[in-house]
């Protein structure tokens, strides 16, 4: 153990020691770089050696090409330039530049043609005048200058050569210098530095490996060999404590506060409706709950026909009872079904409430899908539909061509055939032409159920409430915040003054009976799902 302990601060020293080196060294090998303008390494620096040699040699030959170019230029007499600077781009595409220049100049060759105008007119002019008369002199002088201008535009071309003929000599001289810096000498004394580097760090890492070994054999070992045995262990003669019992209780009491606590806490937070009871203590409005119904394979009007004597069944007769006793004092026959936001079942119940009011009591009924967003109601029991609610809009007298009978429920359908959202959606629902057709629909049903788009997602509601008799306000359970109900009920007061009903929807069946037992209702045998 010792021993072992002595090692280990052998290498403690040690690595303090290789530390401070390696840091030595890497500050050596970048110093080097630094003063020698390099960047990299090793096998790199061999790379980039060579690439500088081929960078030079391609320099060096641009440079003779454009040396060769520039004599060229300087031999040809004045008048060749252009055919010159045009055989070079043949051979030559980077020269584009030049031909633009020397051949697509306007003002060279506005000169040359000017020029090509006098000498013609001076030959003219001195067969018939003579060399001496005022107009030849003066053609002659005009002559002169176009030939200045034209050798002054002729030089700026062989300028350009000569201009490129610089660059390609100070490449040349740039890369000569920077390969002088990789010679020889300068790429030994780097690897010098960068093996020594090396090989300080690999040493570093293999003495801090061993370090770490010998400390985890000693983490494991020392303990047990540090150990002593003072006494041996026996059993207890007597408790160490006489409260076992109030140690227990106050456990679970503990527990059981902290638990109550922590449900009431997210019960709190989560600021949802749970139980019908809640629902009208805080709306003070009739609310009944509907259990959650498996899709399955059924169509959604037909749950409630499918399963008569359900809770979910039992729950919309209740419905219908509220209707028809605020419908007996108002008359109305026009039914809303709404919420305060999306997804919360209202088409499943809007559906379902039809189908039975339809089959319970054999009274004429339509269902209208008036959320022209969605068109949740269409795409379940109508999806093929071509016509339906714009055509009625536009012709109510027309409505029975309109309406889809379902083939199962008998139920009468007006879909939204229109599978495009229109901005001005709310501005039909609360138009005389809908109006119109509620009256139309009046005439030949005793109800009518509209499907309205959530209160708090678009206004819909509040231009169509006018038309509609009563309404049914659904509420998803459990997910729906008290905020959004009380606050959809506060902006549309006429739908509060209307609301005859509100279905506590998608209730968890098993919760339902434990919400019956706990008010002790008992229903076994009155219903079968």
């Amino acid at each position: 153990m010792r021993s072992t302990q002595k090692v280990s601060g052998w290498l403690q020293e040690r690595l303090i020691e290789l530390k401070k080196q390696v840091a030595d060294a890497d500050k050596a090998l970048q110093d080097f770089k630094t003063a020698n303008n390099l960047s990299s390494t090793g096998a790199q620096d061999t790379e980039l050696l060579a690439s500088l040699n081929t960078q030079l040699m391609n320099a060096k030959f641009a440079a003779v090409e454009a040396k060769e170019r520039l004599d060229r230029i300087k031999r040809t007499e004045a008048n060749g330039i252009p055919s010159a600077v045009s055989t070079d781009a043949l051979f030559n595409d980077k020269r584009a530049a030049v031909i633009n220049f020397a051949l697509n100049n306007s003002e060279l060759a506005r000169l040359r043609t000017q020029k090509r105008d006098l000498v013609s007119r001076l030959a003219e002019m001195e067969a018939r005048v003579g060399r001496k008369h005022a107009a030849v002199v003066k053609l002659r002088a005009q002559l002169n200058s176009i030939d200045a201008a034209i050798r002054s535009d002729e030089g700026r071309i062989t300028d350009s050569y000569a201009s490129e003929y610089e660059v390609a000599k100070a490449r040349q001289t740039e890369l000569e210098d920077t390969a002088a810096k990789l010679s020889a000498e300068t790429g030994s004394r780097l690897r010098e530095l960068e093996s020594a580097a090396e090989a300080l760090r690999n040493l570093y890492s293999g003495f801090l490996q061993k370090h770490k070994e010998i400390e985890a054999a000693q983490a494991e070992t020392l303990p047990a060999q540090s150990a002593q045995i003072i006494t041996r262990a026996v059993p207890p003669l007597t408790k160490s404590s006489k409260k076992t019992l109030i140690v227990a209780a106050g456990s679970m009491f503990l527990g059981l506060f902290l638990g109550i606590g922590s449900a009431f806490g997210r019960e709190w937070m989560a600021d949802v409706f749970r139980t019908p009871k809640a629902v009208e203590q805080v709306t003070e409005t009739r609310c009944i709950g509907l259990p959650f119904v498996y899709a399955g394979q059924l169509p959604i009007e037909e749950h409630v026909l499918a399963a008569p004597f359900s809770r979910f069944a039992e729950g919309l007769r209740n419905v219908k009872a509220m209707l028809d006793r605020s419908s007996a004092s108002t008359g109305g026959k026009v039914i809303g079904v709404v919420s305060a936001v999306s997804k919360e079942g209202k088409t499943v119940v809007a559906a379902n409430l039809a189908a039975l009011i339809l089959s319970s009591s054999g009274s004429r009924t339509l269902l209208i899908d008036a959320d022209l967003h969605l068109r949740n109601l269409t795409t379940a029991l109508s999806p093929d539909a071509k016509v339906g609610l714009f055509d009625a809009l536009e012709d109510p007298s027309r409505l029975d061509e309109f309406v889809c009978k379902r083939p199962h429920s008998g139920l009468d359908v007006l879909p939204n055939a229109c599978t495009v959202r229109i901005p001005n959606a709310a501005e039909l629902l609360g138009s005389q032409e809908m109006e119109n057709l509620l009256a139309v629909a009046r005439k030949s049903y005793d109800y009518i159920v509209v499907e309205v788009a959530p209160i708090m997602s678009v206004v819909d509601a509040r231009l169509i409430e006018r038309f509609i008799d009563e309404f049914v306000f659904v509420v998803e359970c459990g997910q729906t915040k008290r905020t959004s109900v009380l606050e959809a009920l506060s902006v549309t007061q006429l739908i509060r003054e209307r609301v005859s009903t509100i279905v506590l929807n998608q209730i968890d069946p098993l919760e339902l009976r434990t919400i019956e037992a706990r008010n002790g209702v008992r229903s076994e045998g009155y219903y079968r799902e």
